[in-house]
Order: C-alpha cells, then sequence, then structure tokens
C-alpha cells in the first residue's frame, strides 16, 4: 500500500493539469503521426506549417527532451536543426567542442547519447514548461498564460540563450541587454524565417550538397526532407543516402533559385528562370512553389501570354497558368483575332476552351476554332477539307459550347461549316428542342458560368461599351427624375433672388438719384454765390468813380 497521506488538495489539482496538458500532447502526437508516413509536405505551403507539423514529432528526430516526473519513455521529440538555428547554446551542444562529450552538465539539465539520440533530462522544467518552450522554437506560438508555465518557460529561455521568446512573448525575460559575441548569430534572428534565410548555401551544419558543373550550393536534409517527399526518401526513407552530394544536371543558378524557395520562400520573378526552377520542382515534387509562386510573376517577358501557358502546360504547371489565363481573358478581343492564336498548340487549345469564365460570343469561339483549324492544316502541308480540319481539331470541337448558342446562329453558322457530322448536328438541334441530352451525345461540357452569361452574346469590348453606356443612362435618368422634383424649388428660389435683385436695384438707383440732386444743388449753390462775390466786386469798382465826379 502507498501512503498518500503527504498528497494534499493542491498537490492533486497540479497532478490532474499536469495530466490533461500530457494527454493533450499525446493527442497531438498521435494525430501528427497518422500522417507521419503519408506526403504530408503537400499539404504545408509554408516554412512554418512545415516546422508546426514537425513539433514532437518523431519523424527525423535526433533529439528527445524528457521533463521532470516523466520517464524515458514519454519524451518529447525535438530536431537539431531547428534547436542549433535557434540557440547558440544547442549549436554548441550539437556542432561545438561540447559534441565530442558523451555525457555533460548543463545548469539542471543533464544531457547524453542514447540509440542515436540526444536526450536532455531535465531536472527543473516539467512537461508544459518544455512543451511550451518547444512549441515556441517550431510554431513561433507564445507560452499559455499560467504563472508557472511564464516561469518555467522563461527560466528554460535564459538556460539557453533564446532571447527571440523575449521579443515575441515575454517582455520581462530581460535578454535584450545579452552580449552577442562572434558565431552567436542565433540571438540577432527572431523568426523561423530569418533563421532559415540566413541558413541558405551556407556550410554551417550543411550535411548534404547540391552538385553542378564543379560548384557546390550547400543545403540541410531537415529542410530539405520537411519540403519534399522525394527528398524525404532519399535520406530517410528505404533508399537512404548516405552520400554527401546530389548531382543534377541543372545550371549552379537555378539550383540556388530552388533552395531559394525552400529557405526564404523567395519566388523567382522572371518567367524564363521559373520555368526552369520548375523542372526542379516537378522532380522533387515540391508542392508549395506553384500555389505560392503563381502570384508573384511579373508579366515583363516579350513572350506571347499564349507561349508562356503552353510552356507551363508541358511541365503540367497548370497552377502556374492562371495568372496568364485571367490576363488572356482581360484581352481576348485582341488576343484571339492575333496570329498566336493560330499558332497554338492543341492542347493549349482544348485548355483555353474548357475555361468557363471566357467573356466571348461561343458563335465567334466557333469561327475563331475553325480559322485556327485552317490554319494548322496549311501548317502541316495539308488540304483545308473538312475531314482534315475535324482532324487537327481532335477533341476540341467537343469544348465548344454549342448549346449556348440559339438554334438560328447553330444552323446559320455551324451547320454549313460542316465540321460536325450529321448526327452530332441532329443531336445537338434535338437537345436544344427538348432539353435532353443524346446518350451518344459528346458535348458534356455545361454552359459557360453564370457570371459569363453575357458574354455568349457579348464580347469583352462590346460588354464594357454597353455597361458604359447603360450607366450613363441611368445617371441621366436620375438626373432627370431630381431636376423635376427638385425644379420647383429652383424656380421659386430663381423668384425670390430676382425680386430682392430688384428691390436692391430700385433702392440703389434711388440712393443714386437723390445723390445726384444733392450734388447737383451743391455745385449750382456754389455757382451761385460765385456769381454774387463778382458782382459785388464790381460794384465795389464803380463806387469810388461816382464819388469823384
Amino acid at each position: 500500500m502507498f501512503n498518500m497521506s503527504f498528497i494534499n488538495g493542491q498537490t492533486v489539482v497540479s497532478l490532474l493539469a499536469v495530466t490533461v496538458l500530457q494527454w493533450q500532447a499525446a493527442c497531438v502526437i498521435a494525430k501528427d503521426m497518422k500522417g507521419s508516413n503519408s506526403e504530408w509536405r503537400l499539404t504545408k505551403l509554408t516554412l512554418l506549417e512545415r516546422n508546426s507539423f514537425m513539433f514532437n514529432n518523431s519523424l527525423m528526430s535526433d533529439v528527445k527532451f524528457v521533463p521532470r516526473g516523466c520517464g524515458t519513455d514519454e519524451p518529447i521529440y525535438a530536431h537539431k536543426y531547428i534547436l542549433a538555428t535557434s540557440s547558440p547554446v544547442f549549436y554548441e551542444l550539437f556542432y561545438g567542442e561540447s559534441a565530442k562529450r558523451t555525457r555533460l552538465q548543463l545548469d539542471n539539465s543533464f544531457i547524453y547519447e542514447d540509440e542515436g539520440y540526444i536526450v536532455f533530462e531535465e531536472d527543473h522544467f516539467v512537461e508544459p514548461v518544455v512543451s511550451a518552450f518547444l512549441r515556441f522554437l517550431y510554431k513561433e506560438e507564445c507560452p499559455e498564460n499560467i504563472e508557472y508555465i511564464v516561469r518555467g518557460t522563461r527560466d528554460m529561455a535564459k538556460q539557453y540563450r533564446v532571447p527571440s521568446l523575449e521579443t515575441a512573448c515575454i517582455k520581462d525575460l530581460e535578454l535584450k541587454d545579452t552580449v552577442v559575441s562572434d558565431g552567436e548569430w542565433q540571438l540577432t534572428k527572431t523568426t523561423l524565417l530569418s533563421r532559415s534565410s540566413y541558413m541558405f548555401n551556407n556550410p554551417l551544419m550543411s550535411d548534404i550538397i547540391f552538385w553542378s558543373e564543379g560548384r557546390g550550393v550547400y543545403a540541410h536534409r531537415y529542410i530539405l526532407a520537411t519540403s519534399s517527399p522525394v527528398f524525404y526518401t532519399m535520406f530517410y526513407g528505404e533508399s537512404d543516402i548516405h552520400n554527401d552530394y546530389i548531382y543534377d544536371d541543372f545550371d549552379e543558378e537555378i539550383i540556388a533559385a530552388f533552395l531559394s524557395f525552400l529557405y526564404k520562400e523567395v519566388c523567382p520573378k522572371y518567367i524564363e528562370t521559373v520555368l526552369k526552377v520548375l523542372a526542379l520542382v516537378k522532380k522533387y515534387r515540391v508542392q508549395s512553389f506553384e500555389t505560392t509562386c503563381k502570384s508573384s510573376l511579373e508579366f515583363n517577358t516579350p513572350w506571347p501570354a499564349f507561349k508562356v501557358i503552353e510552356k507551363f502546360l508541358e511541365v503540367d504547371a497548370e497552377e502556374m497558368a492562371e495568372p496568364w489565363w485571367t490576363r488572356i481573358e482581360s484581352q481576348l478581343d485582341e488576343i484571339i483575332v492575333s496570329e498566336y492564336f493560330l499558332k497554338i498548340s492543341q492542347r493549349t487549345l482544348i485548355a483555353f476552351l474548357e475555361r468557363d469564365t471566357l467573356c466571348y460570343p461561343e458563335i465567334d469561339l466557333f469561327h475563331a476554332v475553325v480559322r485556327w483549324s485552317e490554319y494548322q492544316c496549311r501548317l502541316q502541308r495539308m488540304w483545308v477539307t473538312v475531314e482534315n480540319q475535324r482532324k487537327v481539331l481532335g477533341d476540341s470541337i467537343f469544348r465548344i459550347r454549342f448549346l449556348s448558342m440559339t438554334e438560328g446562329d447553330f444552323k446559320r453558322h455551324v451547320v454549313p461549316s460542316g465540321v460536325l457530322t450529321d448526327n452530332e448536328v441532329s443531336a445537338i438541334i434535338e437537345t436544344m428542342r427538348s432539353g435532353v441530352g443524346n446518350y451518344n451525345y459528346n458535348w458534356a461540357l455545361p454552359a459557360r458560368s453564370k457570371r459569363a452569361w453575357f458574354c455568349q452574346f457579348y464580347s469583352v469590348e462590346q460588354l464594357q461599351n454597353r455597361v458604359m453606356a447603360i450607366v450613363l443612362g441611368a445617371l441621366l435618368l436620375v438626373a432627370c427624375v431630381v431636376f423635376m422634383h427638385v425644379y420647383p424649388y429652383l424656380l421659386q428660389i430663381y423668384e425670390e433672388i430676382q425680386e430682392t435683385l430688384q428691390r436692391l436695384h430700385c433702392s440703389d438707383y434711388k440712393n443714386f438719384k437723390q445723390e445726384q440732386q444733392a450734388e447737383l444743388e451743391e455745385e449750382q449753390k456754389q455757382l451761385n454765390e460765385e456769381q454774387q462775390l463778382r458782382q459785388y466786386r464790381r460794384r465795389r469798382r464803380t463806387i469810388p468813380a461816382t464819388t469823384t465826379t
């Protein structure tokens, strides 16, 4: 019997909390390990997603943490690459002078090798603390806001010198003033992406080299294996390549651009480089490249859009071609009548006609396809006959949505061309009239999307003109309605303004006349005074003469 008298209520609660956290961690491990043998890399599109999947995952693991209170059969798995790129302490333990020792003591941790693993027995840190610390290194997730977890994670970050934990989560960690010596670059890289970018083409910890034309590009098995199922099979699968070199026929610049995406998530800017890198992407099955880089391509290439699409289709990179399809659809009126449209391959024509968002009348698409078939007959040195046209068209004829046409257009334009057989014409007309398709009917594609419904009757340019006319007409109508409602008020305001102006005018005129009359009276008064003064002076001059006489 065990003596249970020393266990109090607080201890029971703590044990239950730890048990629950361990159970949750076990569920996460089971969920991750369930997909460890599958090609999970094809669904993880970013560096953070791939590293998050590797958290506490025995896949490719070479490090074990044994927290306090846990046995060696309940470890937390980790990987040298992640630890060494996050902390100078781990780097020294794995790749420095300390790596030569089989056992050593580090503060509260006892470190030794066991069955190919480097084991860290943590005498001070419990499982939730160790999990929170490693979760930050792999997922960049901050620890839970529980006092003992935050305090323990802070102590563990101090022990292994991970100041990025302070920058992101714990503001009172007081590691910002840590002196960074030569070689401790980990202290200045605060994110997974910045650390991974630093390791690009870096001989530090490199365990594999891409060799081409006498020159090599450094890489790391962990990054390659977490990005590609092909690399994982090469390094950790049945093939288990022990050679430190991978020999490829690709140029060094192309290999560097490929690895730059894996390490930095930086996509090539130019289409010529992308097409060359795609060969490596397809070879090693790096699914994230197409999804990530399709929106970052620059259209500054002299190549026609259809040529770029054909290059993508040749390497089965349909997703990369999507931005170029969008570009074609926005300039469909010009491109479909261009000379290069006649030069596209049958595969590209089929991909073009299968698009549901083509904003172009279906009857005009049919005429364009007929012109293409005529050009292809001449290009292949064949007579332009109905039989040869149908031969060069192949399955592309079945991608035209004849049911989107009216029966009249179909009879006037399609039937006389002769590219359809009598049975095909009869089946299409029967379907148009009854709405029930023939079982032998080969045109299985539905009508184009509702978004492009108007495009069955108008081209992009025509739609733009009509939309502009409708908008202008609507604005004019709204203006007329508003004017009719506002006109009485405007008329009333106008009359009031006129009346006010008239009153002001009359008042101003009356004042003007009064002022003018006052000025005239003043002038007349001055004239009278001057005249009286002159008469007075003349009389004064004549009075002395009379007296003398």
